[in-house]
């Protein structure tokens, strides 16, 4: 692999690694991401007419063309339904380094015995590194996310301890100050009420034991499990998609796939979100429209710097995934500074794992 390709592909890492973390920003807006996708394809257009290939735009209906790019919009339309699902339920921290994990193993599996050229066994050992250090960073994330969600329920344990201690505190004044005026009577008026109470809710008792058993279930683990699969769901869309764009772009232009590509994709989802989600959609055009022109460009620039990496000769797909989790790192430390996501040595290790890995691949290339 040239000097110029890793260049390419560490470029599109940061610019990856930059939107991801903007999307998280967002809490998971998938309206937002959407419509960033429909916008960055007609940015292709200009570019398309000075690079002259329009005569070459409908060139992509044939049937060469057809049989990647349309298993790889519904791959893409999976990608761009689940990545913002898992940034709403779990840290970038934890969901950017295990889906692109994934990614590397499956892309790089399929590449290796299908597609080829095959990798050395310095590169495979290198890929392996890098998926130990991803590993290692999203254990971290989990660790830390956990010990943060701790933190908040020592806080919310010890702030109802205080409220109730005041309660007791204002009831013991208003005993002092006007004496104990209940009589008999209307401490059996109370228990009457009581009485009732129970009789018009009978399932109380019996719900309350059902409750607590429910309640007896770890939150933190439930989350943790949604979003280790989400985050596997968004690495397997992703090998999907680079496995049949890196075939589709030997039909057509990589501007082209690229076009095409956004356009069947966003439009099918925006047809979805006119006609079951409009509400959220309007928001977006209202409170989020900077950062959607912000990510335009992001989303639709960073994935086309990859398409023109696997249009170049003897490029391996699984080598280019792995390489681009780069932005691995990039999203950690970003993460760190624009999220204030936490940092610790597990972490700065999984990092250097990586780059280890990145390096050993380098070497061996």
């Amino acid at each position: 692999m040239q000097l110029l390709s890793f260049a390419l592909i560490f470029t599109s890492a940061f610019i990856h690694a930059s939107w991801n973390t903007l999307v998280r920003h967002l809490k998971g807006n998938s309206s937002a991401l959407i419509l960033a996708h429909f916008f960055g394809a007609i940015l292709h257009l200009p570019f398309v007419f000075i690079g002259g290939n329009f005569s070459k735009i409908f060139s992509i209906f044939q049937y060469s063309s057809l049989i990647f790019l349309v298993p790889s919009v519904l791959s893409h339309i999976s990608y761009l339904r689940s990545l913002p699902l898992a940034y709403a339920v779990g840290d970038v921290g934890l969901i950017y380094p295990l889906a692109r994990g994934t990614a590397i193993i499956v892309a790089s599996t399929i590449a290796h015995f299908y597609l080829g050229p095959r990798l050395s066994s310095s590169q495979v050992v290198g890929i392996a590194v890098s998926v130990i250090g991803i590993v290692l960073l999203a254990y971290d994330a989990s660790r830390s996310s956990r010990h943060k969600q701790e933190e908040e329920l020592s806080r919310s344990k010890i702030s109802n301890i205080v409220y109730k201690e005041l309660s007791t505190v204002e009831n013991n004044i208003e005993l002092t100050a006007f004496g104990d005026m209940e009589d008999d009577d209307s401490r059996f008026y109370d228990d009457e009420i009581e009485d009732q109470n129970r009789s018009l809710n009978p399932s109380s008792s019996s719900s309350s034991s059902s409750t607590s058993s429910s309640s007896n279930e770890d939150p933190y683990a439930k989350k943790l499990r949604i979003s280790i699969m989400l985050a596997v769901a968004v690495g397997l869309c992703t090998a999907s998609y680079s496995i049949f764009d890196s075939q589709g772009v030997d039909t057509v232009p990589p501007i082209v796939w690229s076009f095409w590509l956004n356009i069947f994709s966003s439009s099918i989802l925006l047809v979805y979100l006119f006609k079951y989600n409009h509400e959220e959609l309007t928001d977006v055009f209202t409170d989020h429209l900077k950062s959607v022109l912000v990510l335009s460009p992001s989303v639709v620039g960073a994935y086309l710097i990859i398409l023109y990496v696997f249009s170049m000769p003897d490029v391996n797909v699984g080598l280019v995934v792995c390489l681009r989790e780069v932005s691995v790192i990039i999203g950690a430390v970003l993460g760190v500074l624009v999220l204030n996501e936490s940092y610790s040595v597990l972490k700065f290790a999984a990092i250097s794992t990586i780059l280890t890995g990145i390096i050993m691949i380098k070497i061996s290339t």
